[in-house]
């Protein structure tokens, strides 16, 4: 990982140890971090209790109609929230994604009373969809900006101006698109000194709410007259629909971001070879984390569907490559989010992937699967077939990864 990176990571974790620990700490200054003690508390009991709108000031509620969900199925994918201190006077405050209800700011004022500000921190925008958003500093002032993903306008960003006022910087950023952004993932990929930005992209709409539809098959590609190209596939001889490709945008320290194309080296395959055309992928969840141990942040992007997880170890200086064919030997299906720990303490980062196959029973065998299982043929060790169940991956410390989510019994299946 590289030091602004390990940083950020650092100091969001000990925030939030700051919170529960209830009292100041004295920090340790180091050459690529910082860090503190973590005193335990005396007494109380552990666990977590409500607490209820009267007691915090929080009413936003995400609406979503079953109507609207009908209409359009991609956005029961639902929206998340950001944290961070966006006026810097030691306590989180919270941002909140609405899909059919406005965004919402809410200040801390400490104790659990938080206060709306949105419209007194200047941030108001037309209430459409909005998927993530994150807190981070992305112009190098100290103070946390705001990027928010969208339905249909790729990614927001608002400038936080240091007196607690953001102002919507989205086209000096150049991170608008047309496309549906979901996740957002930031680390410094080239070593810059810089936060860099990895956009997860799904799609703003789904072919199969559209009723029925016309399809052209022109030089064996379906096309919908009129529709954008590469949008479907004849996969297993059944008619699917690609994703929308992700983005990687490199910062210029200022706030500036420019996209790297997938095409000019930026990506290779698996052998070093320049990609054909950019994946088009159901993305999700996208992660940076440092895998081997080189001090430069690799990325895991969980894709939904039948498009399959990425896993791109970064050479150091910003550029991916798609990891052995042979590192790992099977992924989950319907990947949803990832997350890495040494979870064996071996100095070597292992990985968690949750997959949308359901615990229970009863509802499995009614659950719609989104590719036909096939089975492996005997002595195939090139391939990398998706299993529908939640998968764990051991860090062998050699580049390759031991998937023992059935070892550890966390697949997710009883």
């Amino acid at each position: 990982m590289k030091p602004a990176f390990v940083v950020g990571i650092l100091n969001a974790a000990l925030t939030t140890m700051w919170l529960f620990a209830g009292e100041e700490r004295r920090w340790h200054e180091e050459t690529a971090c910082r860090w503190t003690e973590l005193g335990m508390p005396t007494q109380g009991k552990a666990g977590f209790a409500q607490l209820s709108p009267a007691i915090t000031g929080i009413v936003f509620t995400n609406t979503l109609t079953e109507a609207s969900v009908a209409a359009n199925r991609v956005l029961a994918n639902g929206s998340g929230v950001a944290v961070g201190d966006y006026d810097r006077d030691g306590l989180p405050d919270i941002f909140f994604c609405g899909l059919e209800s406005s965004n919402a700011l809410y200040k801390n004022l400490g104790n659990w009373k938080f206060k709306d500000v949105t419209v007194e921190a200047g941030l108001v925008f037309p209430r459409k969809p909005s998927r993530g958003a994150v807190f981070a500093d992305i112009n190098g002032d100290g103070f946390p900006d705001l990027l928010i993903s969208t339905l249909d306008e790729g990614v927001l960003c608002f400038m936080n101006d240091g007196r607690g006022k953001f102002a919507d910087k989205t086209v000096d950023a150049r991170t608008r698109s047309r496309y549906a952004a979901m996740t957002l993932a930031l680390a410094d990929v080239d070593g810059d000194g810089t936060l860099d930005l990895y956009v997860a992209n799904s799609r703003p709409t789904d072919i199969r709410d559209r009723g029925r539809m016309s399809v052209s098959v022109v030089n064996g590609n379906p096309l919908i007259p009129g529709g954008e190209k590469n949008r479907l596939l004849f996969k297993d001889g059944q008619l699917a629909e690609y994703g929308q490709p992700d983005q990687l945008f490199k910062n210029d320290g200022k706030g500036r971001f420019t996209e790297v194309s997938w095409l000019g080296g930026g990506f290779v395959d698996e052998t070093g070879q320049p990609l054909t055309g950019p994946p088009l992928d159901w993305g999700l969840t996208a992660t940076f984390r440092d895998v081997n141990n080189d001090l430069a942040p690799d990325l895991y992007v969980c894709n939904d569907y039948w498009t399959p997880d990425r896993f791109w170890i970064n050479d150091g200086h910003g550029n991916f490559r798609a990891i052995d064919q042979l590192a790992l030997r099977k992924t989950s299906a319907s990947s949803m989010g990832v997350d890495f720990a040494d979870i064996d303490r071996d100095g070597h980062l292992d990985f968690f992937v949750v997959d949308m196959l359901s615990r229970d029973p009863r509802l499995r065998k009614r659950q719609g699967l989104a590719e036909k299982p096939v089975g492996s043929p005997l002595g195939s060790i090139a391939n990398r077939p998706q299993t529908m169940r939640n998968t764990m991956f051991r860090n062998r410390g050699d580049g390759t990864f031991a998937e023992i989510a059935d070892f550890a019994r966390v697949n997710g299946v009883r």
